[in-house]
C-alpha cells in the first residue's frame, strides 16, 4: 500500500505527464476549428465584458439580430443577444482573451482558448486521483489517474475550449467533498461548497443540473442511513 507522501508524489507526478502530453502541439491538434464551438465561448465573454451584453455565432432561426460574417474561410452568424449557454466558461475564456490582447472576434487564436482547458485538465487529473482514493485505494487511484492523464481520446479531448472540460473537475470535486468526513467544522463547511460547486456547475452547461440532483440524492441516502 503507498502512503500517503509517495501517493501524493506520484499523482502530482501523473498530473504533470498528463499536462505536457495535452500540452504538446495543443494549437495543431485539433486543428482550429475542428469544432466551431471553441470560438463561441470567447466571443460570448469577450462581448459581455466589454459591452455588457454578449455576441456570440449560433444557426437558430429565432434571433432575429443577427449578422453574418466571414473569419478565417469559414462564414458565422453572429448572434446579439447570444442566450444559448450559460455565462460562466464564456466568461473565463473571454477574460483569457481580453487578457492577451486579443479584443476582436477575428484576434481569437487558438492558443491563447485552449490554454484555459489544459490547466483545467491537470487539477481534473489530480482530483480523478484524489477521488478515487477516498473511494477505493491509492493504488487504484494511480491506476485511475494514470488511465485519465494517458488515454489519447481523453487527451485530445482535454484541449479543446469546451464546457465539458470545466464541468468534469467540478463534478469530482463534489464527489471528493462529499466522501471526505473530517469532523463537525469540516461537516459545516461542506454543504457551502457544494452549494457552490452545483451553482457553478449549472452556470457552465445545462446538463450541470444533474450535479446538485446527485449531490441531494446522496445525501438523503445517507441521512437514511443514519436514522
Amino acid at each position: 500500500m503507498l502512503d500517503t507522501k509517495k501517493f501524493l508524489f506520484c499523482l502530482l507526478l501523473i498530473s504533470l505527464v498528463g499536462f505536457i502530453l495535452r500540452f504538446y502541439q495543443y494549437d495543431k491538434i485539433p486543428p482550429f476549428l475542428e469544432t466551431a464551438d471553441e470560438v463561441m465561448y470567447p466571443w460570448a465573454g469577450m462581448s459581455l465584458l466589454k459591452t455588457g451584453t454578449p455576441s456570440s455565432w449560433s444557426w437558430f432561426p429565432s434571433y432575429k439580430n443577427a449578422q453574418r460574417v466571414e473569419y478565417w474561410g469559414a462564414e458565422f452568424n453572429i448572434v446579439t443577444p447570444w442566450t444559448e449557454k450559460p455565462p460562466l466558461y464564456s466568461l473565463v475564456t473571454g477574460f483569457v482573451s481580453l487578457l492577451f490582447g486579443e479584443d476582436q472576434f477575428s484576434a481569437v487564436k487558438i492558443s491563447t482558448i485552449r490554454l484555459t482547458p489544459l490547466f483545467i485538465s491537470f487539477i481534473t487529473i489530480l482530483l480523478v486521483g484524489l477521488s478515487a482514493s477516498v473511494i477505493f485505494n491509492n493504488k487504484i487511484a494511480i491506476l485511475a489517474s494514470l488511465i485519465y492523464a494517458t488515454t489519447p481520446a481523453i487527451v485530445v479531448s482535454n484541449r479543446l475550449s469546451l464546457t465539458e472540460n470545466l464541468l468534469t473537475p467540478l463534478i469530482f470535486l463534489a464527489i471528493l467533498i462529499l466522501k471526505i468526513k473530517k469532523g463537525i467544522i469540516w461537516e459545516k463547511v461542506a454543504p457551502y461548497l457544494l452549494g457552490i460547486i452545483s451553482g457553478m456547475a449549472i452556470l457552465t452547461r445545462q446538463f450541470g443540473i444533474i450535479l446538485p440532483i446527485y449531490i441531494a440524492i446522496i445525501l438523503l441516502i445517507e441521512k437514511k442511513k443514519t436514522q
